[in-house]
């Protein structure tokens, strides 16, 4: 069978295997990202609607787990923003109803999560990654150059007001995506901006990203390691207490600000031996996952190592 509104399933550090779940044709959103992989609008979407049938959507994945292992993750995400769609309620329930072991998970812009429809919506789901880039109305406007209806209050106080609803359920949490772009929200006084309004709208996770793709607007550049360290280390300074991750990838080595031949070796010399899980290889190398997630960025850039889905679960092996 054909599919052509799931996609994957993909390795992925945050979701583990993650099965893409699309509700759109084409590029359809409310926002106009300068970074956006899928280039930028043609035209605004701001208004919910029906975009694609869910019946179809519900049959290639019965078909896709009828015939594959069962991802980790079913992530509604794709070619636009998911809570446009007014049949994600009805997916969602769905699919926690016919497939209750495998997280649902949302990835959202954040600009709808004001909507009582939306957040009811919603609730079915396990986890749900609102991105809020900006704190500050310029950097909001120059970032995420959103549809004139959604001003950055009210975005603000949507994700505020749906988190403290949405995880008061048993099991659901709520991971909030910071995308970094450099000279716009990366210096002090953003970062110490941010840090107050993560700690108001109460979450589960922080997660820094920066490019990793071509963009919509090439004067985008990726944020370096030392930087999206720094905001981290900012962060926890300001009183946030809730993890926080760093999602860049890295493609050469001299991205990195602590690279160490030694680490790359002790686990080139590792993966030669057997493919690993990750945990597997930290405990081998004598590193913790954050610190050799950059070299295996690197190998795999290079073709070096592969991440490989078996039984379930990502490992990661050298290629000969």
């Amino acid at each position: 069978m054909a599919y052509k509104h799931i996609y994957g399933p993909v390795p992925s550090r945050r979701l583990g295997i993650s099965l893409g779940v699309d509700l759109f044709e084409t590029k359809t959103c409310n926002f106009n990202c300068v970074y956006c992989e899928c280039g930028k609008n043609s035209r605004y979407v701001y208004e919910r609607g029906h975009f694609v049938s869910p019946e179809e959507i519900l049959s290639e994945i019965e078909d896709f787990l009828a015939n594959h292992p069962t991802p980790q993750s079913l992530t509604f995400s794709g070619s636009g923003e998911p809570t446009l769609s007014l049949d994600i309620g009805f997916l969602l329930k769905e699919l926690s109803r016919r497939y209750p072991a495998i997280r649902l998970t949302v990835l959202t812009n954040g600009s709808l999560l004001w909507d009582r429809d939306v957040q009811q919506d919603l609730l079915p789901a396990h986890l749900v990654v609102p991105s809020l880039d900006a704190v500050t109305e310029e950097a909001y406007l120059k970032i995420d150059r959103p549809y004139k209806i959604y001003p950055l209050p009210k975005v603000i106080d949507g994700i505020g007001e749906f988190s403290h609803r949405f995880r008061k359920q048993e099991g659901r949490e709520i991971w909030l995506e910071v995308f970094i772009v450099p000279g716009v929200n990366d210096d002090e006084s953003h970062t110490r901006q941010l840090a107050s309004v993560i700690q108001e709208i109460g979450c589960d996770r922080v997660q820094l990203n920066t490019l990793d793709r071509p963009p919509a607007e090439e004067w985008v550049k990726s944020a370096s390691e030392e930087v999206l360290r720094h905001i981290r280390e900012t962060l926890v300074r300001q009183g946030v207490k809730i993890p926080i991750d760093i999602l860049k990838r890295y493609n050469v080595r001299s991205e990195l600000t602590r690279y160490h031949q030694d680490v790359e070796s002790a686990i080139r010399e590792a993966l030669s031996r057997r493919p690993m899980r990750l945990y597997e290889l930290s405990l081998m190398v004598g590193a913790e996952v954050e610190e050799i997630t950059p070299y295996l960025d690197i190998l795999q850039r290079e073709g070096k190592v592969k991440a490989i889905i078996q039984e379930g679960e990502i490992f990661y092996h050298m290629v000969k």
